[in-house]
């Protein structure tokens, strides 16, 4: 009962948490939104499809109601037509031209069904007065134009039904590009940017498409003679990385120390050494020990090593700080090793206070009311 009692809050700011995500305006946002006007793509098949066989086994149950069923399904692609031209208008005057291009399909399909069943209420009445006045229209002309409607209806739906399965390709790609998020900069990732910084998140995204290809092209050529190059390419970045080797380019006269570095930059190229010395012990594994197999089976035995040694890392990375007191105390001699504690309590304090602060200002996106 008290999970029950602490999930059930939950659960009643879960709309109004959607709704926010939704009006946040960012790119996540955006994709989510894309996904379900996407979903939509459906949405004139059925509604001419299944909805229409839904009204006329109905109506056709009922004397004199036979008619309704085109004039009902005229309104219904009326009312959507208007919605969704509404939203493609909204959108391009808020420059949210993704969305309504994404749009633009349910549009056109709704105008093309509402014309279709404009003329099929026409026909209707065109029937009813041939019945009245039998000399207006032949039979002849009567059956050709219902025959010339049946196969519009369906060509029509043929390929509404066609352009619904189009979606499905379109997701994949806004799918990816939802997952390339994860490497676009925060300032980057809101929809009322600049034009240019427009351009420049696409490219971004391209880059970061385009990186593993390269790659993949270059792991594939790497063989046990040029095996020695990457390795020279990896003593170069940790040399590029130090900030006492850039010092020198700058200015020869000048030489400093570890001493004169931030704690925390040379720890950051330690943790760089370690990883570029994983991505060479796992790369030359698969170079010499599985020389043989194909560039693909060679990547991901690079990358399942690769995986197993980082996995490992984090499991050791977690052991050390649950049980740091006593690693500290059984490593490092004493005045070191209450440094290190003093630091650490410095830290979470820190922590603790910008997490209150945090609390008690209004989120991002969010007013006081």
């Amino acid at each position: 009962m008290k999970i029950v009692g602490q999930l059930v809050p939950k659960f009643k700011l879960l709309p109004k948490k959607i709704k926010q995500f939704f009006k946040s305006r960012t790119i996540d946002a955006e994709h989510v939104i894309g996904f379900c006007y996407l979903m939509l793509y459906m949405l004139p098949f059925l509604v001419n499809g299944f909805i229409f066989i839904v009204l006329g086994v109905i109506l056709n149950k009922i004397p004199f109601l036979q008619f309704l069923t085109p004039i009902i399904i005229c309104f219904l692609n009326g009312i959507f037509l208007f919605y969704f031209s509404k939203r493609i208008i909204a959108y391009i005057k808020q420059k949210r031209f993704l969305l309504s291009l994404i749009l633009l399909y349910i549009v056109l399909s709704f105008f093309t069904a509402l014309i279709f069943w404009i003329g099929t209420i026409f026909l209707n009445i065109t029937a009813m007065l041939s019945m009245i006045s039998p000399n207006s229209m032949s039979e002849n002309e009567m059956y050709s134009l219902i025959v010339k409607y049946s196969s519009s209806y369906k060509i029509m739906m043929n390929n509404f039904e066609g352009y619904s399965r189009v979606a499905i390709p379109f997701i994949q790609v806004l799918g990816f590009s939802y997952f390339l998020n994860l490497f676009v900069p925060l300032k980057y990732q809101n929809v009322d940017i600049p034009i240019y910084k427009k351009i420049f998140r696409v490219l971004i995204k391209v880059i970061y498409l385009i990186l593993p290809i390269i790659f993949f092209l270059i792991f594939s050529k790497v063989d046990k003679d040029s095996y020695t190059v990457v390795a020279g390419i990896g003593i170069l970045i940790i040399w590029f990385s130090k900030p006492k080797n850039i010092i020198s380019l700058l200015d020869s006269s000048i030489i400093i120390s570890d001493e004169d570095v931030k704690p925390e930059v040379i720890n950051r190229i330690k943790i760089l050494q370690l990883f570029l010395t994983l991505i060479e012990i796992s790369w030359g594994i698969s170079v010499y020990f599985f020389a043989n197999y194909s560039a693909d089976k060679r990547l991901f035995v690079t990358l399942g090593i690769l995986s197993v040694c980082l996995v490992l890392l984090i499991i050791w990375q977690k052991y050390i700080k649950a049980h740091q007191t006593k690693w500290l105390e059984n490593t490092l001699k004493k005045e070191s090793a209450q440094k290190i504690f003093d630091n650490i309590q410095t830290d979470k304090t820190e922590g603790e206070n910008n997490n209150d602060r945090t609390l008690l200002s209004p989120r991002n996106g969010e007013h006081l009311e």
